[in-house]
């Protein structure tokens, strides 16, 4: 088998949320972060045949780097990457070591704001909590802010939704996590988002308790 660019960006960025992983037969990859706060999972070209447990992601990316055109078979207990004369051997870890996300994945209790951000304003969010050294995306009122809380520094787009409720909910900014896409987002005011992207990645992600939402 050999790893498409797409699937090893994936196991990448996911590693940002858990540098394990425990990958199950089929196309789908999951994980969660050991605070079980942050759930992403991904559908993929590649089938796979086996469990695969992986303790660190990135080092297995990097014996992966190490072969121009790398040939993976993933066997019950190892995988062996091989390429021409060259061969490795990558152990797999024990998966009960692995927190692993729930087989049913993560799902909304109830959504009570729906918004949608392009990948453009989705990358300009993120580069504006940086720059306002903010510590927390709100959805708030119709619209999607940073805000640094010591200067009052802010920056705004408005109609990502088209609720008329008042609300606000934020998201800790350590938690967002994910790769650059154009997203529809749900929202339940019980404490829980969901980012589902046009690419079949879907993120699940706290939020924090001081939110409210009148409807």
């Amino acid at each position: 088998m050999k790893l498409s660019k797409r699937t090893m960006g994936i196991l990448k960025s996911f590693s940002r949320i858990n540098e394990s992983v425990v990958i199950h037969p089929g196309s789908d990859i999951a994980v969660i972060s050991n605070l079980r706060d942050v759930y992403a999972k991904a559908t993929v070209e590649e089938v796979f045949e086996t469990t695969i447990s992986i303790y660190n992601i990135n080092d297995f990316l990097g014996v992966v780097s190490l072969f121009e055109d790398p040939d993976i078979q993933f066997l019950e207990k190892q995988a062996v990457i091989t390429d021409g004369s060259k061969k490795q051997i990558y152990n797999y870890a024990d998966p009960s070591i692995i927190t692993q996300p729930p087989k049913t994945g993560v799902n909304l209790p109830s959504v009570d704001v729906k918004a949608t951000l392009s990948r453009e304003d989705f990358t300009t969010l993120l580069k504006a909590a940086a720059v306002n050294a903010s510590n927390e995306i709100s959805f708030t009122d119709g619209g999607v802010e940073v805000k640094n809380s010591s200067t009052n520094n802010q920056f705004r787009i408005d109609n990502v939704s088209e609720t008329n409720a008042t609300y606000n909910l934020s998201i800790p900014i350590e938690n967002m996590k994910m790769i650059p896409d154009d997203y529809d987002v749900s929202i339940a005011s019980a404490g829980l988002s969901v980012f589902s992207g046009a690419s079949d990645v879907t993120y699940a992600v706290a939020l924090k308790a001081d939110g409210y939402f009148q409807a």
